[in-house]
């Protein structure tokens, strides 16, 4: 994505604007990689250098300087098209003679009926170790100086409770919870698919969705929106819908994308229900991520000790590597109860091994077995299989646990298909 240019302005009392050294910097954001970065540019435009820039958040949605010479940006977060919990507006301030605090605000309960009672967190950082005061002013007239207070609105109304954390020279941060009274969130549960089921792309994939909310009583299904969207690294594409508590979606072919991509499904299952009291209607999501039965090794999630390593004839042309005893890769969510076998495409010039499949940890329930013999080259590839059984039931955590003897690298994985009953 693009980002704003830096206007310093010498007549602005900011203690928090960017200093005058980043004057016609290009701030440049970037969403997938999650990063920031500062462009210096010359007189022309020409670049003369790409610079780190601090950001701690997840996906950069959009960037703006504020009228007080500080960078806000808005972090889309990691959920899909429904916003989650790191999903936020940041400023990013010029700490000058100190850092201002961050914190962030939490309710327990943010929907119900009158009195409501919630309990409130304020979890805050401060660069420079002081010690922090807490201020609550929990929208109703009635404050707090605890950290973590509780509270009780007795009125019907929307409020918006707002904590700052101060250090002692002055400086704060400040963040908020909104709390609805008068009318409670559905609560949405995505029954089908589960949670790392197993799919290809083509398939018609049945859901099941169960929703319950106080107010609403019995549930209108046809107000029950069910999205299939096209999972792509950390972003998604929405692809289909449908209405009702119980149907069937078709996935698209081929993904739309390279095979080798790292592609998935994701099921996001949403309902509006009607206000009550006087209060705006609330709307609940529930996701589940289906995951395609053939998955390259290197869009692993967790690792040890592994690296990515580029070779030409590789599937996608990168392989896991660098592999030795004991190390291994991991993938969630995935159902496996209902797989029964697991083949990986590998290359060994080192002395081979065993490619062990468990569940749930690299020491978990073992399901399976495959013995990789030597292929005399990194880049000569071969099949190897394992039969898989004892899978847990439900979502669970799949493990790639690489084990065999020498001294040098034990063997490559360049990708895996995993077979269903």
């Amino acid at each position: 994505m693009g980002g704003p240019v830096y206007r310093y302005d010498a007549q602005l009392d900011s203690p928090v604007k960017f200093p005058q050294a980043y004057d016609g910097n290009y701030f440049a954001g970037e969403f997938g990689r999650r990063w920031i970065k500062r462009i210096d540019q010359g007189a022309d435009g020409t670049v003369k250098s790409i610079n780190a820039f601090p950001w701690k958040g997840t996906q950069v949605m959009d960037m703006e300087f504020g009228p007080d010479g500080a960078l806000y940006v808005l972090d889309y977060g990691t959920g899909f098209f429904n916003g989650d919990e790191h999903s936020a507006l940041y400023r990013i301030e010029n700490a000058t003679g100190g850092h201002s605090p961050v914190v962030e605000a939490e309710a327990s309960v943010t929907s119900g009926q009158a009195p409501l009672a919630t309990k409130f967190t304020a979890k805050a950082t401060d660069a420079d170790g002081d010690a922090l005061t807490y201020a609550w002013d929990f929208g109703d007239g009635t404050k707090s100086t605890e950290q973590n207070p509780s509270h009780t609105y007795d009125k019907n109304g929307v409020y918006t409770a707002t904590v700052t954390a101060k250090d002692p020279s002055g400086r704060t941060g400040t963040a908020s919870a909104h709390v609805t009274v008068g009318n409670t969130a559905p609560t949405v549960k995505l029954e089908l698919p589960e949670d790392g089921q197993l799919f290809t792309f083509g398939d018609k994939v049945p859901f099941k969705v169960t929703v319950t909310d106080p107010e609403d009583g019995a549930i209108d299904c046809a107000k029950v929106k069910v999205t299939h969207i096209l999972g792509h690294d950390s972003h998604g594409h929405p692809v289909t819908s449908a209405n009702g508590c119980e149907g069937t979606l078709q996935t698209t072919a081929d993904g739309e994308h390279d095979p080798n991509a790292n592609i998935f499904g994701v099921f996001d299952a949403e309902y509006t229900d009607k206000g009550a009291n006087g209060q705006p209607a609330l709307t609940t999501h529930d996701q589940n991520v289906v995951q395609p039965k053939h998955r390259q090794g290197e869009h692993y999630g967790d690792s040890k000790g592994v690296s990515v390593v580029s070779h030409t004839p590789a599937h996608g042309g990168k392989t896991v590597g660098d592999i030795h005893n004991g190390d291994w890769i991991s993938f969630k969510p995935y159902v496996l109860s209902n797989a029964t076998k697991l083949t990986a495409r590998v290359a060994s010039a080192g002395s081979g091994g065993t490619l062990e499949v468990r569940a749930g940890s690299a020491d978990g329930t073992l399901l399976g077995t495959a013995k990789v013999d030597p292929t005399g080259s990194w880049e000569t590839y071969t099949d190897v299989s394992t039969g898989l059984s004892g899978a847990p039931a439900g979502t669970t955590t799949l493990f790639l646990v690489f084990k065999g003897e020498g001294t040098g690298a034990l063997y490559d994985v360049d990708d895996f298909i995993i077979t269903t009953s």
